[in-house]
C-alpha cells in the first residue's frame, strides 16, 4: 500500500511540474492562406484552401516575448499590431524574437510573404 501511495505522490509531482514548464510557453497557431498571383482569376482575394508551411510560433506570457522560427530560405515579414491596428513590432525577416509592449490585452500576428499571408491572434 505504501509503494502505491508513494507512486501516486511521484506522479502528481511529475504532472504538476510539466504543467508549470509549460504555462508559460503559449504555442501560438497560425492560419495560413495562399495570395493569388497577380493577373490571375480572383485576383482580388485570398486562396480559400488553407495552407501547411513550416514555420513553428510561440509566446511567452511571463517575459511577453514572441518567437518566429523559420527555415532560412522560406522568406516574409512580421508585423504585430494592436487591437486598434496600430503597429506595435515588426521584422523583415521570419526567424525573429520580438517582445510585446503591455500596452493592450490583445495583439495581433500577420506574417507575410510572398505568396502567401498568415494572422493569428493572442491575449497577453
Amino acid at each position: 500500500m505504501k509503494t502505491i501511495l508513494k507512486f501516486i505522490l511521484c506522479m502528481l509531482a511529475f504532472t504538476t511540474g510539466v504543467s508549470e514548464v509549460q504555462a508559460d510557453d503559449t504555442l501560438v497557431v497560425i492560419g495560413f492562406k495562399k495570395r493569388p498571383l497577380p493577373g490571375s482569376v480572383g485576383s482580388g482575394g485570398f486562396g480559400n484552401a488553407p495552407l501547411h508551411l513550416p514555420i513553428e510560433t510561440s509566446f511567452d506570457n511571463a517575459t511577453g516575448v514572441l518567437s518566429v522560427a523559420a527555415p532560412e530560405d522560406l522568406e516574409g515579414y512580421v508585423y504585430v499590431y494592436d487591437i486598434t491596428g496600430g503597429l506595435e513590432a515588426t521584422s523583415p525577416r521570419l526567424n525573429c524574437t520580438l517582445t510585446l509592449p503591455q500596452t493592450s490585452d490583445m495583439h495581433v500576428i500577420s506574417l507575410q510573404g510572398e505568396s502567401w499571408t498568415g494572422e493569428a491572434k493572442i491575449i497577453y
